[in-house]
């Protein structure tokens, strides 16, 4: 067995791994001011996934893009790699990424993603495998992988019954990606050999809200407030006003002093609702 003496969660939850907060965003969601009408719409994108039945999944996802295959339109919602643990994305919504997209519908999502993924099971053992074929929609499809950058995509089918995403204009729109762990299929585990067979969805905005999943984000801290209980969450493509006044002092000691090193440390932060 294939053992990694440095093998580690992500490390956007170094300071904060479960910190409950209040998430107002800037860019979109409840009681946000829609964007002017231009011809575009916003597009938000959150990973997510269901039930896992390993302790960590540690993958890198590079890009996604919405394309209309028909006109050739290509919006591109996400193009700076993060590296997930999606374990802990377990009926959470974690967003990743805002961008501005053309409105109208768009037949298929294109994943970026490095092959390589590291996996650790519920009794610690851990592996090094690769992503082999991915199940979308009930198909079994092989993945197109470049041997010289490790980088594989994925094309998977939208939400809607006809398999489209639909770009509201003026509108935010939520896009979720759910990388379903309960059915991913491990083959050699712990050989130099293992392969993944990973499965990909999409959730609609309904499903997403109304599935009990928490909303959440990961960023670096600016503007701590400690007397207001407030500080602005900065990500890679928006700026989070964040409120944790409803954190009570006896479940989250020390929690201005956490908060507060973070953001001297440049420390990244997860942020769940």
């Amino acid at each position: 067995m294939s053992k990694s003496p440095t093998f580690r969660k992500a490390p956007a939850i170094v300071v904060i791994a479960t910190l409950f907060l209040v998430l107002s965003c800037g860019g979109g969601g409840a009681g946000s001011a829609p964007p002017p009408a231009s011809g575009n719409g916003q597009v938000a994108l959150f990973i997510s996934d269901n039930i896992s039945f390993y302790k960590q999944v540690i993958t890198n996802i590079s890009g996604v893009r919405l394309v209309n295959s028909g006109t050739g339109n290509v919006c591109t919602v996400m193009d700076s790699p993060v590296t997930l643990d999606i374990a802990n994305l377990t009926n959470s919504a974690h967003y990743v990424g805002l961008a501005s997209c053309l409105a109208g519908r768009y037949n298929r999502i294109d994943i970026d993603f490095r092959k390589s993924v590291r996996l650790m099971d519920q009794l610690d053992a851990v592996s090094a495998c690769s992503y082999a074929s991915y199940l979308d929609g009930g198909q079994q499809r092989s993945l197109s992988c470049d041997p010289a950058t490790d980088m594989c995509t994925a094309s998977i089918r939208g939400s809607a019954p006809d398999g489209s995403v639909l770009v509201q204009e003026g509108q935010y729109n939520d896009l979720g990606i759910d990388f379903d762990l309960k059915q991913f299929t491990v083959t050699d585990f712990g050989n130099a050999a293992c392969a993944v067979a990973m499965t990909l969805s999409t959730i609609s905005a309904a499903d997403m809200n109304q599935s009990g999943r928490a909303h959440g984000a990961t960023g670096s801290i600016q503007g701590l407030d400690t007397a207001a209980d407030t500080f602005q969450m900065v990500t890679s493509s928006a700026s989070f006003t964040v409120n944790y006044s409803g954190i009570l002092p006896s479940l989250q000691p020390n929690l201005d002093t956490l908060l507060f090193t973070a953001q001297t440390s440049s420390f990244p932060v997860s942020v769940l609702t």
